[in-house]
């Protein structure tokens, strides 16, 4: 068991806020890692069940690992224009 501990003012530990050097850096940070993430998990399905499922130029496509493609489905455009009405 860890005995707890009182601080005082002067000594209790200082919280650091971590610093970037411009406002967008810590959004490439997550971008940057989010992309790793993404790769990782395609390397691994791909070994796994031997392709991947992706959107590329307006279709679904499974890509192989040897390389090879295949259009699965167009992708269509959906109507956005939706008319919400709120009874009271």
């Amino acid at each position: 068991m860890i005995p707890s501990r009182s601080y005082t003012r002067q000594d209790r530990p200082k919280v650091v806020q971590r610093q970037y050097p411009d406002e967008n850096s810590e959004n490439n940070l997550l971008l940057s890692a989010a992309s790793e993430a993404f790769s990782l998990a395609a390397a691994e399905t791909m070994k796994i069940m031997g392709y991947n499922v992706v959107a590329e130029n307006g279709w679904v496509v499974k890509i192989f690992a040897n390389g090879t493609k295949e259009k699965i489905k167009k992708i269509g455009t959906t109507n956005t224009n939706y008319n919400i009405h709120c009874q009271p």
